[in-house]
């Protein structure tokens, strides 16, 4: 079964960073993960005067937003202190956002990332198309932290969608180690006329899940008794 060695998570200067960073520090401790921590935001961009001539002016970029590194950095040795898994700090210092953190991406099981909110203009260093742009690019698969309400890293109801092919093979491996702590799962996917194995096919897929959360109940017992 696919295990969660290594959880990169993505810092910025929101409130919602230190929610991010709290869920991975549970997940890491839940299954003995390494955790890293990267502070990745873009550089302010400096407005310049027109050149002479009339030519149109080039972009400068400024500096990293010192409030936003400090604001992250402080949540990074907070929860430091409050949670026993070990975790690093990373932060690029100009570099392009999306590649930089692809290439950190590149190395580990999981990304903990956050949905953006447009209300929320300390996340404006990031950009706009960051959850997506990272994902489609690692090919890493991503926890998406919602912009408001409560997360756990032991989810009550998991919805699983399913495509019958070789990329929900996947993902559903990859997903594994949560899914097995849910105490519901639920599948769904889409079914056409044609489609006169769809019944069989949902059916063999139910009971490959039946089979590794059973397996993973008795593993989670032994454990106990060993202990």
């Amino acid at each position: 079964m696919s295990t969660l060695r290594s959880i990169l998570v993505h810092l910025d200067g929101t409130d919602r960073a230190e929610v991010r960073l709290r869920l991975a520090h549970r997940l890491a401790a839940l299954h003995g993960s390494a955790l890293t921590a990267l502070f990745a935001v873009s550089p302010s961009v400096l407005a310049v005067l027109p050149m002479i001539g009339g030519l149109p002016p080039m972009p400068m970029a400024g500096d990293i937003d010192p409030e936003h590194r400090a604001h992250a950095a402080a949540v990074f040795e907070r929860l430091l202190q409050d949670h026993a898994s070990r975790s690093d700090w990373r932060e690029l210092r100009g570099e392009p956002v999306v590649e930089s953190f692809v290439q950190h991406a590149l190395t580990c099981d999981l990304m903990v990332l956050g949905q953006r909110d447009p209300r929320d203009k300390t996340g404006f260093d990031v950009p706009a198309d960051f959850v997506e742009a990272v994902v489609l690019a690692s090919g890493k698969p991503a926890l998406v932290v919602p912009l408001a309400g409560r997360v756990s890293p032991n989810p009550g109801k998991v919805l699983v969608a399913w495509r019958g092919a070789r990329e929900s093979a996947r993902a559903l491996e990859t997903a594994l180690p949560l899914l097995c702590s849910a105490q519901e799962v639920h599948l769904v996917a889409p079914m056409s006329a044609a489609d006169s194995g769809h019944g069989t096919t949902m059916s063999r897929l139910r009971g490959y899940l039946r089979l590794i959360r059973s397996r993973a109940r008795r593993c989670r017992t032994c454990s106990a008794a060993s202990s």
